[in-house]
């Protein structure tokens, strides 16, 4: 299956341009690695991401177009079936067994399975079954998002649509044309409620991973559904004509790509309509238990079946009460986020007061970028669309390849940085753009004070002035120009040091008591060249945190900082290992949160 499913891809690439290609890939095959940022990042604000995860919906499509090619050869039913079934599990292993195809094809050779026997069966069993047997070898999928997802939209679609079908039946018997009820109910009822159901069930879990709600896709899902279908069928027949003749070959490869072209264009324009998509700041799983209570029991009071229904209502009121008691007395407290951006750095502080401070912005480049896989949907999820302060340590990519795109999403009241020699060209990036977009900034240096509310203050304790005078460019000048931080806010003392290396750390000797910090965001992503022993000594952390990345290329951190670390009874924390880190100074200790 792997050698087919590469020569499909092959086939794919020779016959499509790269958007197209990329995009044809993620629908068929389940490979998305090749799918255009942009469209990724419009499907999903539109609501529509689905379609291009390959699902029950496309197993649906695909186990049709098998069913009509072999209606056309002489085999009865009983035979014909055990070959869809067949193809099924082919297609299943084609695309990599993910959790969605691999319940769908179950389901479908279930129901397969009981026509070929003529026994009913129970659509819960079947359910229950795939989930049975994907968990028997993979229990830990049942904490993995497509899991989860594509159990809640199949079981949503058979428990709504069987309650909320008779009430549109009503509406509709008020229609007295017989071709034109039967009509509607079948080609615009039947998909509206299909889709409206499966997004009652996944929009607490759109809204709890992705912070985000889309209006919008219960009008688009009746476009995007059946231009799916078309496509599935369409890129089958490619696949077999391929085989046959290259010109028809063409001439159905320019239909689909046109089909494509109309799907972006068809999500993309919706996307302008104000209210299209709405960010969802924080959904938690108590609000999803709410959620699915006042469904339910909306649900239940329209189906009229109210005996149980008071009491529940009863809870949910004393559960809402509750829950709204405690957000109501929760104090404000600092929050430290330590963002997973690979090998780089980017943190942000939010003060009780509600300031932002964002320390770094992560790398950049034409695969990955920090502002909009890390920082921006961070943003999202604290509700929070202006940064009020914004640090670049220094001028390297990993330290501020992000800021370019983190505009496009927040606000940045101001700009800080180290002053650079002329013509070093990511400095000067940084100021043309900020300029561009009148983001004010300012160069600092040791000394100056930034104070950020009545309890937050930052002092900047380098570069100092020996390092800002030098003519060569080299990469350890650069990370010698870091910008040190010390954050004092109450009792608690945060050091973020840059990549300043060995020379810097014993400048700043001379600081003394002044350098001790309860939290270190360790220099250099916990290289050698940083973080040593009089150092650590100084500043004596209690917490130290290393952003890096995994398996990174310079074998980041060094095994003798891990050691000298250990040496003074330092609580070490990792990016590449952990992934993104939640501290909350809290009670007077700082305390690392799950989230």
């Amino acid at each position: 299956t792997f050698a087919s499913r590469r020569y499909l891809q092959h086939l794919i690439e020779i016959y499509f341009p790269p958007e197209s290609s990329g995009f044809l890939q993620a629908l068929l095959l389940g490979i998305r690695s090749h799918l255009s940022r942009e469209v990724k990042f419009n499907f999903q604000r539109a609501g529509v991401m689905h379609v291009l995860a390959i699902s029950g919906l496309h197993v649906g499509f695909i186990a049709l177009s098998f069913g009509i090619i072999l209606s056309f050869l002489p085999l009865y039913f009983k035979y014909r079936y055990p070959l869809i079934m067949l193809l099924l599990l082919f297609y299943m292993f084609l695309t990599g067994c993910q959790p969605p195809v691999v319940r769908a094809t179950i389901m479908t050779v279930f129901f397969l399975l009981s026509r070929i026997l003529e026994k009913p069966l129970n659509i819960y069993n079947s359910i229950f079954a795939a989930a049975f047997v994907i968990l028997f070898f993979q229990p830990q999928q049942l904490f993995w998002v497509g899991f989860q997802f594509s159990f809640a939209a199949v079981l949503s679609i058979i428990f709504f649509y069987e309650r909320l079908s008779p009430w549109v039946q009503l509406i509709l018997d008020k229609c007295k044309n017989d071709w034109l009820r039967n009509r509607l109910f079948r080609w615009i009822i039947i998909p509206l409620l299909v889709s409206f159901s499966a997004q009652l069930g996944t929009v607490p879990l759109v809204m709890y991973y992705f912070h985000l709600f889309s209006p919008i896709a219960l009008i688009l899902n009746l476009i995007v559904i059946p231009l799916t279908g078309i496509l599935v069928a369409g890129g089958l027949l490619f696949f077999l004509i391929s085989f046959i003749s290259h010109e028809v070959t063409i001439l159905i490869a320019d239909f689909i790509h046109q089909i494509i072209q109309l799907l972006i264009k068809l999500v993309q324009i919706p996307l302008t309509i104000p209210g299209a998509y709405l960010w969802i700041p924080r959904f938690s799983l108590i609000h999803i238990l709410l959620y699915g209570f006042l469904l339910f029991s909306l649900i239940e009071l329209l189906a009229r079946r109210r005996t149980f229904i008071y009491p529940l209502i009863m809870a949910g009121i004393l559960m809402i009460g509750n829950w709204t008691f405690r957000e109501i007395m929760k104090t404000p407290s600092l929050q430290i986020l330590v963002l997973d951006v690979g090998q780089g750095d980017a943190s942000l502080i939010l003060t009780p007061s509600g300031k932002l401070v964002c320390i770094d912005t992560g790398p950049a480049n034409q695969y990955y970028d920090a502002a909009r896989h890390a920082i921006i949907p961070t943003l999202q999820y604290l509700g929070k669309k202006k940064i009020n302060y914004l640090f670049i340590s220094h001028p390297h990519d990993d330290h501020c390849g992000g800021t370019f795109n983190l505009t496009t999403y927040a606000t940045i009241d101001s700009a800080y940085l180290p002053r650079m020699p002329m013509g070093y060209p990511m400095a000067d990036s940084l100021k043309q753009f900020w300029e561009t977009h009148h983001i004010p900034y300012r160069y600092l240096s040791m000394g100056d004070q930034i104070n950020v509310d009545n309890e937050t203050r930052i002092y900047v304790l380098s570069p100092p002035s020996q390092f800002t005078n030098y003519h060569d460019f080299d990469g350890s000048h650069v990370n010698n120009n870091s910008l040190i931080l010390l954050i004092k806010h109450r009792d608690l003392s945060l050091l973020f040091p840059g990549d300043a290396e060995w020379p810097v750390e014993e400048a700043l000797t001379g600081w003394k008591k002044i350098l001790r910090a309860n939290f270190l965001k360790v220099a250099h992503h916990g290289s050698n060249t940083s973080s040593s022993d009089a150092f650590l000594n100084l500043v004596s952390p209690s917490i130290a945190v290393i952003s890096v990345g995994k398996n990174n290329k310079f074998h980041h951190p060094s095994p003798r900082v891990i050691r000298r670390l250990k040496n003074h009874n330092v609580q070490i924390h990792r990016t590449d290992v952990e992934k993104a880190l939640w501290f909350e100074w809290f009670n007077g200790k700082l305390r690392l949160k799950k989230w």
